[in-house]
C-alpha cells in the first residue's frame, strides 16, 4: 500500500485527515504535518523528514500531498522527495490538496501505482472545484 503524507499551514493537514475518517474510516499508512508561523525551516525540514522516515519505514512508496504550490510544505516536501528519488525510493509530491483529492487517493492506493495515483488524486481534486451555481442553477433555475 501506498504511504500518504498530508503536509499544510495551520491545522489544515490533521483537518483534512479527520474529514477523510468521518468519510472513509481510520486509515493506515497516513502522517500529517502542519506547520505553524514560527516554525523555522529548520523546523519543517525535520517535521516532514520523520514522517517519511515513519512510512518509508514500513511501505516503499510514499505520496505526499501539499496545501499550496511555493508553501513551505511543499517546497520542503519537494526538496526532500528529489534526495530521496536519487537514493532510489518512489515519491511524488503533488499539491492543492482537497478533500475530494485525499479521498479518491485514499481510495485507490492498493491499485494504483504511484504515477498513475498522482493523476487520479490531481484529476479528483480538479474535478472537485465546481461553482454549483453556476453548474446547478442556471442549467436549472
Amino acid at each position: 500500500m501506498i504511504g500518504i503524507l498530508i503536509a499544510g499551514h495551520s491545522s489544515l493537514a490533521k483537518g483534512m485527515l479527520t474529514a477523510s475518517e468521518v468519510i472513509l474510516g481510520k486509515e493506515k499508512l497516513i502522517k500529517v504535518v502542519d506547520v505553524k508561523r514560527e516554525d523555522s525551516p529548520q523546523e519543517i525540514t525535520a517535521s516532514i523528514e520523520k514522517a517519511l522516515d515513519s512510512l518509508f519505514a514500513k511501505t516503499d512508496t510514499v505520496l505526499v500531498m501539499s496545501d499550496i504550490f511555493g508553501g513551505s510544505p511543499n517546497n520542503v516536501s519537494f526538496a526532500l522527495a528529489k534526495d530521496r528519488l536519487k537514493g532510489g525510493e518512489k515519491i511524488r509530491v503533488i499539491t492543492g490538496v482537497n478533500l475530494p483529492m485525499l479521498l479518491e487517493v485514499l481510495t485507490k492506493r492498493e491499485e494504483l501505482g504511484i504515477d498513475d495515483l498522482a493523476m487520479k488524486g490531481v484529476s479528483a481534486g480538479q474535478k472537485g472545484i465546481i461553482n454549483i451555481f453556476e453548474r446547478i442553477y442556471i442549467d436549472n433555475p
